[in-house]
């Protein structure tokens, strides 16, 4: 989606523009006069300008209303207030840091002891946290053959 720009963004424009000429030639007063001129001539557009988008947008908004609501009724399902926090929420995360291997290991045993520290808080023992270990290196179908047999050990007592 690319940016639209709006009468509001030339006049900081041309408003940031008079100000770096105003800082380049300050010993100069009379292109100082007529720089800030320019500046009260530029708010003055600006504020014009301004009241003209402000007057089209009210058309806007009393023409294509039924648009409006439906988008404010997305934004609002979404919990965001404006189109410019949702486009800030779909853009990607640049911080995502990639770890290194050992990084990673670090801090996956120290989530685990963590886990394991709070367990231990409420009520839970250490020895459940080595039970599901062995359960997880043991493979599956030794897994379910155990639960069976511990189910059906009066009928096969020979196993």
């Amino acid at each position: 989606m690319s940016e639209i720009t709006t009468v509001n963004d030339l006049v900081l424009q041309h408003a940031a523009e008079n100000q770096s000429k105003e800082k380049q030639d300050s010993g100069e007063q009379q292109q100082t006069q007529v720089e800030n001129k320019d500046a009260d001539l530029a708010a003055q557009e600006k504020l014009a300008a301004e009241q003209k988008l402000q007057q089209e947008q009210q058309q806007q908004n009393e023409a294509g209303a039924g648009k409006d609501s439906s988008l404010a009724d997305l934004l609002k399902e979404l919990g965001l207030d404006s189109i410019d926090s949702l486009k800030e929420k779909l853009k990607p995360k640049a911080e995502q840091k990639q770890l290194s291997a050992e990084d990673q290991a670090k801090e996956d045993e120290k989530f685990k002891a963590d886990l394991i520290r709070y367990a231990v808080d409420n009520g839970m023992k250490v020895e459940d946290f080595s039970k599901l270990d062995a359960l997880k290196n043991k493979a599956d179908k030794d897994l379910v053959f155990e639960n069976w047999l511990s189910e059906n050990k009066d009928d096969y007592e020979d196993l």
